[in-house]
Parts: C-alpha cells; structure tokens; sequence
C-alpha cells in the first residue's frame, strides 16, 4: 500500500471513531483572568461528586471545599473562609457519533493541593463555577506521605 493510502486509511478510520470530539482551547492566563469574576488561592480539603447520565452523556459534577488563602481579584472572598467550587468532566457514553464539544474542565485538583482558582459567580444561584475549561492552576502538588504497603 502507497503512503498516501495509508494515511487517506488512517484518516477514515480516526473521523469516524466516536470518542473523537472538539476540545476547548486552554484559555490564557490574561483570558482567565478577564473571563474570572474571583480568583483565588488556597488549599484543597475535600472534593465531593456525583455522577448523572443523561442521553448518551455521563457527568460527573464536583465541588471541592477549598480553604482561602488569598484573594487576587472579586469581591466577598475572606482568608480561611472555605470556598466550595464546581467543575465537571463529561464523557460520551452512546452510540454512534458524538456531538461536538468539551469533556470538561481539565487538570483537576486533587485533596492537599494548594491551587489559583479561577472562579465565575453563578448569578443563579450565587455559588462558583471554576472558569472552563482550564480554571484551575496548581501552586504545588500535594503532599504525600509514605506508607507501609498493604498485604494481600
């Protein structure tokens, strides 16, 4: 087989894969910050999660409760009040093709990191939405402490 049968091949075959779909471009630090109502600092406690499908969709909702530790722009955020933040990831779980679109936001925190968060206030319900698609930045990992490992 001729290298341009091949790829014409592998292309076919890529376009008609059902797991295939348009991601959203990482925003900038200036984009986040302008798109941002809040951003802020802080530590991660707890991170909370359901999961919901719907059509030929599965989401998985979260909220992470975060301890403040700075503010660096809104208004209503105080140091050590503890924030819960909403994200989501999205995966398609039908047949055939998917529609277009996110599988959600990216680069997820984890309990014990310390991150900047990019927040929008939800004008419906007064919560905070973290900024799509890429809202969270890690300050620093968290920290693990080394165990015994578990017998079998």
């Amino acid at each position: 087989m001729s290298r341009a049968a091949y790829v014409a091949v592998l292309v076919a075959a890529l376009s008609f894969d059902s797991r295939l779909h348009a991601e959203k471009v990482d925003l900038t630090p200036a984009q986040l910050l302008e798109t941002a109502t809040h951003v802020m600092t802080g530590k991660v406690k707890a991170i909370f999660s359901r999961v919901e499908v719907n059509e030929d969709y599965e989401y998985r909702h979260y909220v992470a409760e975060v301890a403040v530790e700075g503010i660096e722009k809104g208004k209503g955020l105080k140091k050590t009040q503890l924030v819960y933040v909403r994200y989501l990831t999205m995966g398609y779980v039908g047949d055939g093709l998917p529609r277009l679109g996110s599988s959600g936001h990216r680069g997820l925190p984890a309990v014990g990191e310390t991150l900047r968060i990019y927040l929008e206030l939800n004008g419906d319900d007064g919560g905070y939405d973290v900024v799509f698609a890429n809202g969270f930045e890690t300050i620093q990992k968290a920290k693990t402490v080394p165990g015994k490992a578990r017998k079998k």
